[in-house]
């Protein structure tokens, strides 16, 4: 049998959401793991808060992305576990869904549900003879077994750019009042010709959109056409300090921010044990380099800026100059934040959480992010403009932090074909996946705004920054990231 050690990578203990949105998952009870002839049964209990899935399009809703970690020993490094193809046992009322590279798995909802739901005696099959090091029958090792909250998003063609006149917007030529649509994820035509996706001018830092590189998007570049997942929250301080906890000390150093005290950030260093003071506030001053790692490191991808606009407004119509919560305005209402170390504090124009809206307490002006989803379920305004959600309740698009994306404004940007992590990093603790933009930012930008931007820039379509090569740590930007649906 193995020792054991349970980790939890999500979990964060956020306010109760909308009725169609989970706000929180906890993985327990890991038990014994023995290693026989060939493989391995890792056994567990996952609760998800307000899981949900919908009955007109069913393969939206919520899932749990599950993946797992072993080592040898308490100074040896953590490998990635490799999930078998088949040989799950999902509980009553569950599916476990196995991605081809078996670096983890989605747990989600077997049927049209909302509400919260424990499965119990959760038996993932690990193919350990596939992974990076050797084990055999017997082996003594620990076993972390770990969750990040998922929203999926379906299948189908939609609209990106609003018709509107945000800077640097998609538009079908020459028309700049008509969205464009992504009808599959063939390849996509910029040119300045009737009917193409092109873009009129950004502002500073977005050149590459003014106008678009003529050419195509190649068909491999992840266009959001495919069902995907999208991480419902930014990565939070207190994910962030566990995944630095669980690295190399060399790679742990080079991928510390080192910014505690500053702009809300609270993630410490003290010999070498990595904390945050408020483990659920979004995790700011992170640079391209920190967001792709982890992103490989738990198996999932960046998100393309088609993907971004997608995971905002889905399938539905365009609303011109929309916000991620489909209207024009930022809820105006003030909240009482009781958390957060804001206890007691009045913050208006919550939604938008940017520097334009008049985002302070009774203090002043806030100068960082607040906790992932603080606004879910405001009793102000329990709609998706008061709470600042997406069509499918994805929080914090739109405000907060920025988030890091890949772009199609140049040529690197469009090198991206959407392969996943694969559970490790490199010896200096970055990302090594191959056509991911490099660690110096180049072929990312930034999407929909953050506390301190501008009311506009936080709009779904607006492409201030989308092309922004961005390498250093900026404490008005976060990370999200995705995988394509298996």
């Amino acid at each position: 049998m193995t020792s054991l050690r349970t980790f939890l990578i999500c979990g964060t203990a956020l306010v109760p959401a909308l009725p169609s949105a989970a706000n929180n998952v906890t993985v327990s009870n890991l038990a014994g793991v023995a290693l026989l002839a060939n493989s391995a049964y890792i056994q567990f209990d996952l609760h998800m808060q307000n899981s949900w899935r919908t009955q007109t399009l069913e393969n939206n809703g919520d899932a749990a992305w599950v993946f797992a970690k072993w080592r040898t020993n308490a100074v040896s490094p953590w490998v990635h576990v490799t999930m078998a193809s088949g040989g799950h046992i999902a509980p009553a009322g569950s599916i476990i869904d196995t991605p081809a590279d078996g670096k983890g798995v989605f747990i989600r909802r077997g049927g049209p549900h909302a509400g919260d739901v424990v499965y119990s005696n959760i038996y993932l099959h690990w193919d350990y003879l596939l992974d990076a090091a050797p084990l055999t029958a017997g082996s003594n090792v620990d076993v972390a077994v770990c969750a990040i909250e998922m929203v999926g998003i379906d299948q189908g063609a939609f609209q990106i750019g609003s018709g509107g006149d945000e800077a640097g917007h998609f538009f079908t030529y020459p028309d700049t009042n008509t969205p464009f649509t992504i009808p599959s994820e063939a390849s996509v035509s910029t040119a300045s010709t009737n009917g193409a996706l092109w873009g009129t001018s950004g502002t500073t830092g977005d050149s590459a959109v003014a106008p678009l590189t003529p050419g195509d998007v190649p068909a491999d570049f992840p266009k959001g056409y495919h069902r995907y997942y999208v991480m419902k929250y930014e990565i939070s301080q207190g994910q962030y300090a566990q995944f630095l906890g669980m690295l190399e000390p060399t790679q742990a150093a080079n991928r510390h921010p080192d910014q505690f005290g500053l702009n809300r950030h609270t993630i410490t260093n003290i010999l070498g044990v990595y904390t945050a003071t408020v483990p659920d506030r979004a995790c700011n001053f992170l640079n391209w380099a920190d967001g792709s790692a982890y992103a490989d490191w738990v198996g999932l991808r960046p998100m393309s800026e088609f993907e971004y606009e997608k995971a905002c407004r889905g399938t539905n119509a365009t609303v011109a100059n929309e916000y991620a919560w489909g209207e024009t305005n930022v809820a105006a209402d003030a909240y009482v934040v009781s958390d957060d170390g804001l206890a007691g504090a009045s913050v208006s124009n919550a939604a938008c959480c940017s520097g334009n809206q008049s985002y302070t307490d009774t203090d002043g002006t806030l100068d960082g992010p607040l906790r992932c989803g603080i606004f879910a379920a405001s009793v102000n305004s329990p709609t998706r403009a008061g709470t600042g959600s997406s069509w499918l309740g994805i929080m914090e698009l739109g405000g907060n932090l920025a988030e890091r994306v890949v772009t199609i404004g140049n040529a690197m940007g469009r090198l991206f074909t959407g392969l996943h992590g694969d559970g490790s990093l490199d010896a200096g603790g970055f990302a090594d996946v191959g056509n991911w933009p490099p660690a110096d930012g180049d072929g990312a930008g930034l999407r929909g705004g953050s506390w301190s931007s501008a009311a506009g820039e936080t709009r779904v379509s607006d492409r201030s920054f989308a092309a922004q090569t961005l390498s250093n740590r900026v404490s008005y930007a976060g990370f999200r990231c995705v995988r394509t649906a298996p």
